[in-house]
């Protein structure tokens, strides 16, 4: 079995590439959960149980769950209705 040595130069290149994708990946988490921005704010968590129980079948992506979840407006808990009428307005 063959082995390799890092050089300093080699171990902090990597590092940094490792640091880097580490905060792109953290940053990028971060502008997904965009709905989070305040306290009292709806977010996607408030949604979950409305999400398995209206929408489990829906694949994600295309907005398709925000149209499964806008057909149970009625039914949906206030903070996910709130939620859905915003993304919903958003699109308009």
């Amino acid at each position: 079995m063959k082995k390799y040595h890092l050089t300093k130069q080699g171990f902090f290149i990597f590092a940094i590439i490792l640091v880097s994708a580490i905060g792109c990946t953290a940053k990028h988490g971060a502008n997904r959960s965009s709905a989070k921005t305040s306290e009292g704010a709806p977010k996607w968590e408030d949604c979950r149980s409305d999400l398995e129980k209206y929408c489990s079948e829906v694949k994600p992506g295309g907005g398709r769950l925000i149209d499964c979840l806008s057909k149970e407006s009625k039914n949906l808990n206030s903070k996910c209705g709130n939620l859905i009428e915003q993304k919903v307005a958003s699109r308009k």
